[in-house]
């Protein structure tokens, strides 16, 4: 079970960085042409599929962790991967108050860009390949 599991948490890294980079494209799209109405909530809606696939690689993480062997380089990891985790929640629920022609696409690309770079130096900690 526990191999399964870190094979489950490896191949999600892929899936947080897809929807990551999607959701920063659409998010710099709307804020780059103005037209936040329709290409903002999409935008939104993106950041909102990023969010949730992040909560459930923490939480693939969570089983790895009690399944597996614990090794020290695995703290620098758990750290990063918090940290991405905080940052997500923050920059939704900061998105949730403001109004999606307020900024929210500037919002969204600062929330995705600071929780992708998270994810990758989580990655990194570990001494894994992004890709």
């Amino acid at each position: 079970m526990g191999e399964t599991v870190f094979m489950a948490h490896s191949g999600v890294r892929y899936l947080v960085l897809a929807v990551g980079l999607v959701t920063l494209v659409v998010a710099l799209v709307a804020m780059l042409t103005g037209r936040a109405s329709a290409p903002g909530r999409a935008a939104a809606g993106a950041f909102r599929l990023f969010v949730v696939t992040i909560d459930t690689q923490v939480a693939i993480g969570l089983v790895v962790v009690f399944v597996r062997p614990f090794h020290p380089m695995y703290i620098g990891h758990i750290v990063m991967m918090g940290g991405a985790l905080t940052v997500a929640h923050m920059f939704a629920i900061r998105l949730r108050k403001a109004a999606v022609d307020d900024g929210g696409p500037g919002l969204i690309v600062t929330g995705t860009l600071l929780a992708l770079v998270l994810v990758v130096g989580g990655i990194l900690a570990i001494q894994r390949a992004i890709i």
